[in-house]
């Protein structure tokens, strides 16, 4: 089981209570699940429609837990130069209308085509850290959640920048049994026993988890130019707490931006994981940091 919990900032007082997404005519695939790999992600993805209307789907791995992130690009969505804009996200399965959460997403570009991308995450092995700047009125961390798993059928994406765009997917089991697997194999080649990481009665976390959350900073380029972004990294941690290691997973950046991405992490104390009796023991940590610009 999978549980997609949509977590990021939204415009609470205005769009909680606002209509749910319009129907529209769902695009049908025209290909099975692709699996594609690289040292630090493992991915799923999958092509809909045809000419005007055609959208990819991707989920990415970072690592070992549910936490996902969700792109879709083509030329039905809305460009832009990686603006926080606010979307409705609407999960469904066949003949049910599902519950649609307003939320903050990425807003890019793919080419001539546009580029959204937002997070899933279901509360297990990944630090989320949200910060936003300039957004306008109530703007407050959401959680929300729905069961993801292999029988799920159609999501529909809306906005003012766009109209409602729904995607019926293939089934996800056998797509996410091979996403399982090679995220396993993943993190093998990173020098972790994925085994052993799942029997931890706890992973490793920032002892002053606030004081490091205010201490990030985003490439200074990112922030001159506007652009928000989502930054993903890795560090294993010793059973001292001591951080031994730390990896910028994505986006690409240069050394000099990766290094003050680190930097805090490399510096702060960390409690270090536990396995079922109590021990300390050497773990993975996973952090995710958004910085939502909205203009």
């Amino acid at each position: 089981m999978r549980i997609l919990c949509l977590s990021a900032g939204v415009f609470a007082q205005s769009l909680l209570g606002g209509p749910a997404i319009a129907q529209s005519a769902a695009l049908a695939p025209t290909n099975a699940w692709q699996l594609s790999k690289t040292e630090e992600s493992c991915s799923i993805w999958q092509n809909y429609g045809t000419a005007a209307q055609a959208v990819t789907i991707t989920f990415t791995s970072y690592g070992p837990d549910d936490t996902l992130r969700v792109w879709l690009a083509g030329e039905a969505l809305p460009r832009n130069t990686n603006k926080a804009r606010v979307f409705r996200v609407q999960l469904s399965n066949d003949g049910a209308e599902g519950e649609d959460w307003p939320m903050l997403v990425i807003n890019g570009s793919a080419g001539t085509g546009g580029l959204v991308s937002f997070y899933t995450n279901d509360g297990k092995g990944s630090w989320h850290v949200i910060r936003g700047w300039s957004l306008p009125g109530s703007f407050a961390d959401l959680r929300a959640g729905a069961q993801l798993d292999g029988n799920f059928a159609n999501i529909t994406i809306d906005s003012d920048e766009m109209e409602p765009l729904t995607l019926a997917l293939d089934d996800l089991t056998a797509a996410f049994a091979d996403l399982d697997q090679c995220r396993d194999q993943m993190v093998r080649d990173w020098g972790h026993d994925p085994a052993h990481l799942a029997t931890l009665a706890s992973g490793p976390l920032p002892v002053e988890r606030q004081a490091l959350a205010e201490s990030l900073r985003m490439p200074e380029e990112m922030v001159l130019n506007h652009q928000s972004m989502t930054v993903q990294l890795r560090m294993a941690v010793d059973e001292s707490g001591q951080v031994a290691d730390c990896t910028v997973q994505a986006p690409v950046l240069a050394p000099r931006d990766q290094r003050a991405l680190c930097r805090p992490f490399r510096n702060a104390r960390f409690e270090p994981a536990r396995d079922a009796s109590g021990n300390a023991a050497a773990g993975l940590f996973r952090a995710t940091y958004t910085y939502f610009i909205f203009d």
